[in-house]
């Protein structure tokens, strides 16, 4: 027979603090995990277009004025993981320092 165990109500709450705490941080961890193979497939993307547009220019099958990747597709490239790092980061922030609901209160008119 087991011995039971009770746990007084600040007990309770510093173990659902706890819990809460342990599934901020996994949530934040998998966020950080999506956050960089995003950048990991766009960097290698981009790499790969760059690679064809060389090798095409090189060969005379397209003129350099006809490249994919031209400095306007850098510069998006460059302000689309700017707002990757801010949506990860306010993720991650919101995630980890949302405060708890205040619980109503009744009130007897």
């Amino acid at each position: 027979m087991k011995p039971e165990v009770s746990l007084d109500g600040a007990s309770q709450r510093y173990a659902l603090d706890l819990k809460r705490h342990e599934l901020n941080e996994t949530v934040a961890g998998e966020i950080l995990k999506l956050f960089k193979w995003s950048v990991g497939a766009t960097v290698a993307i981009t790499t790969l277009l760059a690679l064809v547009d060389t090798v095409e220019t090189w060969n005379h099958v397209i003129q350099p004025s006809e490249r994919l990747i031209t400095e306007h597709v850098l510069m998006t490239l460059i302000g689309a993981s700017v707002v990757q790092v801010g949506a990860a980061s306010a993720a991650i922030v919101y995630g980890l320092f949302r405060r708890p609901a205040e619980p109503a209160e009744d009130s007897d008119m």
